[in-house]
């Protein structure tokens, strides 16, 4: 917000295992390359950073910041191309093998992510931001697994929204969930999924007249 000043909203994307940790890559810090310029995501990228010798790398030599992903998300950005990679449809037999094997990420609520996550909330908030946050569809055959603690993390985003007229709160999951045709995988949707959720999420922040 220090770089942007003018942003009056903030779009948050979340889900059930938003607060958990696990099977997260030891290497997620280096989405953050491209932005290492800057000063706190710079801070928090050396903290990462396995040696003294990669954070000097990435100071000198700004190209080392990115790989082929990072440069195609940028070119996409930059022409202003929004089309959904995603294309085809989940298929349900994988999906089933892969929560039998133990696959799929646990839901969990980790405290120090929870705090983290309210904190930012807090912090936004109190700079005059309104905070939408959004709960993409999950796809059933996952939904129902660890059933109640994705319920009990959803919760957590009904009473944010409940405990603060800053922070508003939608929920796309019981209305989709059995939808397959709209999904990728467990929890990306297609290409013929997104433009239906996107326009859905666009309107439901249309009425409430802050844009």
């Amino acid at each position: 917000l220090y770089i942007h000043p003018e942003v009056k909203v903030l779009v948050y994307d979340v889900e059930a295992s938003s607060f958990s940790s696990a099977q997260l890559s030891a290497n997620s810090y280096r989405l953050f390359l491209p932005f290492y310029g800057d000063q706190e995501v710079g801070s928090h990228v050396r903290e990462q950073l396995p040696s003294a010798l990669s954070a000097m790398q990435y100071a000198l030599l700004k190209t080392t910041r990115y790989n082929d992903s990072a440069v195609n998300r940028s070119i996409r950005g930059w022409l202003g191309y929004d089309e959904n990679l995603k294309q085809g449809r989940v298929d349900l037999d994988v999906l089933h093998k892969r929560i039998a094997n133990g696959k799929t990420r646990p839901i969990r609520v980790e405290q120090d992510n929870l705090d983290a996550f309210r904190s930012l909330i807090a912090d936004v908030t109190n700079q005059g931001v309104r905070v939408v946050l959004w709960h993409p569809p999950t796809i059933d055959v996952l939904d129902n697994v660890d059933r109640t603690a994705r319920l009990s993390v959803r919760q957590i985003f009904r009473d944010l929204a409940d405990q603060s007229p800053s922070v508003d709160y939608f929920e796309y999951v019981d209305e989709y969930r059995d939808k397959h045709e709209l999904f990728y995988d467990g929890i990306h949707l297609n290409g013929k999924g997104k433009p239906i959720i996107t326009d859905m999420l666009a309107d439901n922040i249309h009425q409430l007249g802050i844009l």
